[in-house]
């Protein structure tokens, strides 16, 4: 229909395992978005909000999630849902729709790449967003703003699934047989910092999840240093222990060469009484002697 305007419409939605049962896809990885593990995460964590905001930009994907959550939130009627669309807004026009929205409201992320210029967006544009209205509670969906903007979220294991597709086409080409489709799983995933900033905490959460920004222990900020010290430590230890050992066998030593020396120095002190005695002993002998000799040699 060459009458719909593009930037306004709104699709409906089909999911592929559930509305196409004769669909000619023997393999592939699919992503699931579970809007309703989205809306329980914010109701755990603000009750009070009945009111949401989509974030959602000018592409295929991002229609496609603003379809998708639209469907989904019929499901829940006492919410009211508005929309800030990138098909319709300039990367300005944005950032000033989030810095009116009002308190009270949350919003959620869907997908932020082009804006309505049908240019990429630098991707750091979504720090600057998220300053345009630090007060306003973010959640993402699809992972956008997650670890400086959004508090958290549920949402696929995004990963690289080429290799996974090649597996599967080797295989359905060798054998013949489809290897039916991979649903990514899910996970929640919360940002620390952001659950500080905003009072919040994760008591009484029930759910598995993964924490960005966790502060690290003294261990995992400056193990290296801790292992490189106490290596320090053991070998000084160490180097401590053997110089106590070889000043130990030193002193023992020296006190063994100095009671040596006082033995020899007795002993050297005997020799040399003996020797004076020895000699004393032969003066005398020779006294005796020549004394007979000469009463002797007087009587003649």
């Amino acid at each position: 229909d060459t009458t719909i305007d593009l930037s306004t419409w709104m699709p409906h939605t089909l999911e592929l395992t559930r509305d196409f049962p004769n669909y000619n896809i023997v393999g592939g990885t699919i992503y699931d978005y579970d809007v309703k593990r989205s809306i329980d995460l914010i109701n755990f964590f603000y009750p009070d909000c009945r009111s949401l905001v989509l974030l959602t930009d000018n592409s295929f994907g991002g229609l496609t999630m603003k379809a998708m959550f639209y469907d989904a939130m019929k499901d829940f009627p006492e919410y009211s849902v508005e929309s800030i669309d990138g098909r319709q807004l300039s990367f300005m026009e944005v950032n000033d729709s989030l810095a009116r929205v009002a308190k009270g409201k949350v919003l959620i992320t869907g997908t932020w790449r082009m804006d309505k210029s049908n240019q990429y967006v630098v991707k750091n544009t979504t720090h600057t967003l998220a300053f345009s209205n630090e007060r306003l509670p973010a959640f993402t969906i699809a992972y956008i703003g997650l670890g400086h903007w959004c508090i958290g979220g549920y949402m696929p294991q995004y990963h690289v699934i080429g290799g996974e597709m090649a597996d599967d086409l080797i295989k359905y080409l060798k054998t013949g047989r489809a290897n039916g489709l991979h649903l990514c799983p899910n996970e929640y995933i919360f940002d620390n910092n952001k659950l500080e900033e905003k009072f919040l905490t994760l008591d009484g959460f029930e759910h598995d999840y993964e924490l960005l920004n966790k502060p690290e222990s003294v261990w995992d900020e400056h193990g290296d240093v801790i292992v490189t010290v106490i290596t320090i430590i053991i070998v000084l230890t160490l180097c401590l222990f053997v110089s106590l050992h070889y000043l130990r066998k030193s002193r023992r030593l020296s006190e063994e060469l100095r009671q040596h020396s006082v033995q020899l120095e007795k002993a050297k002190k005997k020799a040399e009484e003996a020797s004076v005695m020895k000699s004393n002993f032969i003066a005398n002998m020779s006294n005796e002697i020549r004394d007979p000799t000469n009463e002797v040699g007087g009587f003649y």
